[in-house]
């Protein structure tokens, strides 16, 4: 495949950009590294994940076996970001819902393979895709939109010179850039994906020394630092005409100045009420709590089903909100509901700050907050996230999966632009 002059120029630009933000990847535990560390890193942990994989494709450890260890692994070298709902929370499904069933075990085994080619690739996923919905229980909430990241991860345990990993964020990032559609037919549209990464490598080779390098990687990292960086930038305070996102045509109007209300647009307080408005329409009760009422919380959204509760804070700001400067009264909202929530039953207690956007550093506000409070994590949330969820439950009601929606708010910090996009794909 050979890249337009127009399509090289944009993929100039993400490989500039990358270089402006340091040449550093960003990993799931906080930490910013240098591409060349971080790709060390995937490098010394291949030899264990490939062991128990060759072991599960050879017959010597059953699914159950390669599920329960791949868990620990998955999450010790957590340098891929397999352990969230699309990657091995699918390989839990499959096991599980299947009864790791001898057909089930023939058809990863077969698909976990590493393909001779992309033909064999394409045939791979698309037999996956076809085959796999007739081994699971009806009614059952299949991720099939995730099956191309999860077995592409497994082949490039195998093989990581040879073949990348489909990531949501490198599609979405290629998407938003002119340089792929998102096709939804799962076997051609990977051909396709793998053929556009290596002429970004072929191009990006002849302008960067990549001498040692996987290729694939590196195109990733490209890809993936212009997401992190889109995401994480607050709206901008001016009026100027921007296009209007589609998801909006799915948002009600009392919603539709939900992010210019998230920047500070109007008062703090009608925010908050639209928050409240915004997690109801998600499909939970939510108990208002704090609107005009000084140190509460917004609110807390129940999920009885699962037996999860998310207690809840918007935060109005043009430029960001930074959570440094409200540790102690979280802890305090946390503290106070904590408990009664326990004694209702709810076993898992998450808090979500919402607001425009996020600035400053996180992480050692969020260690503290939770090495205080038993809650299992803190989620930052933009408003056009909020509403990117709101649309998809609307568009598509009875898919959304509240199991898979908490599987989201396992990691603290900024919700992740890629597993947010997995979520809604699944």
């Amino acid at each position: 495949m050979r890249l337009t002059e127009s399509q090289s120029a944009k993929a100039l630009h993400l490989l500039e950009a990358f270089k402006r933000a340091g040449l550093t990847v960003a990993s799931t535990q906080g930490q910013v590294l240098p591409f060349r560390d971080f790709d060390q890193k995937r490098v010394d942990a291949i030899p264990e994940i490939s062991r128990l994989l060759t072991d599960f494709l050879a017959g010597r450890v059953d699914l159950v076996g390669l599920k329960e260890s791949h868990e620990v692994l998955c999450r010790r070298y957590d340098f891929w970001g397999f352990k969230s709902f699309s990657g091995q929370m699918v390989l839990n499904q499959l096991t599980n819902w299947s009864n790791a069933s001898s057909e089930m075990t023939q058809l990863l085994t077969l698909s976990f393979a590493v393909p001779s080619d992309r033909n064999d690739a394409t045939q791979k996923i698309t037999s996956l895709h076809n085959r796999v919905g007739s081994l699971v229980p009806d009614g059952k909430n299949l991720r099939l939109g995730s099956l191309p990241y999860f077995v592409s991860y497994f082949w490039q345990i195998q093989a990581p010179d040879r073949i990348p990993v489909q990531y949501a964020s490198s599609r979405h990032t290629l998407a938003e850039t002119g340089l792929l559609d998102l096709d939804k037919d799962s076997g051609p549209y990977f051909r396709h994906f793998w053929d556009l990464l290596d002429a970004f490598s072929d191009l990006y080779a002849a302008h960067f020394d990549m001498t040692g390098v996987n290729r694939y990687w590196f195109v990733e990292h490209v890809l993936w630092s212009h997401r992190r960086e889109s995401s994480r930038s607050p709206m901008p305070p001016d009026t100027s005409p921007r296009p209007v996102p589609d998801y909006l045509q799915y948002i009600p109007p009392i919603l539709q100045d939900f992010c210019e209300r998230s920047s500070g647009a109007g008062n703090g307080a009608a925010f908050e009420t639209q928050v409240i408005q915004l997690f109801r329409m998600l499909g939970f009760h939510v108990q208002g709590l704090g609107q005009g009422k000084g140190r509460e919380p917004d609110g807390i959204a129940y999920c009885r089903e699962h037996n999860y509760a998310i207690i809840f804070d918007a935060k109005s700001s043009g430029s960001g909100y930074s959570i440094g400067t409200d540790d102690r009264t979280i802890v305090e909202y946390i503290r106070r509901y904590e408990r009664e929530l326990r004694k209702d039953g709810y076993s898992n207690i998450y808090f979500v700050i919402m607001s425009s956007g996020f600035r400053g550093t996180s992480k050692a506000s969020i260690d503290r907050i939770r090495a205080t409070t038993p809650i299992k994590s803190l989620v930052l949330l933009t408003a056009a996230q909020g509403l990117r969820l709101l649309a998809n439950r609307i568009a598509e009601p009875n898919a959304f999966d509240f199991d898979a929606f908490q599987n989201l708010l396992l990691d603290s910090g900024e919700l992740a632009q890629d597993s947010l996009d997995e979520f809604l794909e699944g």
